[in-house]
């Protein structure tokens, strides 16, 4: 299914259709936000089994954000020493 955006900028404008978006993604990323409330109900067999993969996995995420963040300034500072300032 294609999204159609094309429609949608043409009924509420650009800057509706950005405010739009905005808040659709927030509130995307809070309902994923729920899958701890929703592991709560998990029996703790299940809990324990998936209890490692998802610590895991919480942590790449944080050390991946950190690393992707550090990436532009990096870039940055060996550039300008590399090639001179531009």
């Amino acid at each position: 299914m294609k999204f159609p955006l094309k429609q949608i900028r043409l009924l509420i404008g650009t800057s509706s259709l950005i405010l739009f978006l905005i808040i659709a993604s927030s509130f995307s990323i809070s309902a994923i936000a729920f899958v701890g409330v929703v592991s709560i109900a998990f029996k703790d067999k299940i809990l324990d089994s998936i209890l490692l993969s998802l610590a895991g996995f919480a942590a790449g995420a944080l050390i991946g954000g950190a690393f992707l963040h550090l990436l532009p300034e990096t870039w940055a500072i060996t550039s300008h020493h590399r090639w001179g300032k531009l």
